[in-house]
């Protein structure tokens, strides 16, 4: 899966999550992280999205997020249910 700016600008419209780290390109290059990264709870939403396209309306008794490192704009990921 890949998130692009444009995703980007748009899941910031919604949450009114402005950090320019996720939306601007130009302020990127400028911080020590050199480029966008996405949102860590639009990159949730994702995962839940897969969740519940693979495994229906079954509950969830358990969630647990480790964000070890930056998703990347337009960086390719992978979500893995188990």
């Amino acid at each position: 899966m890949v998130l692009s700016l444009k995703s980007n600008l748009k899941f910031s419209k919604i949450s009114k999550d402005k950090n320019k780290i996720h939306i601007s390109e130009i302020f990127a290059k400028n911080y020590f992280i050199k480029k966008t990264i996405n949102h860590g709870a639009n990159l949730m939403i994702k995962m839940l999205g897969a969740y519940s396209k693979k495994f229906g309306s079954k509950k969830i008794k358990r969630i647990e997020v480790n964000f070890l490192k930056p998703t990347f704009t337009n960086q390719k990921f992978e979500i893995l249910l188990s």
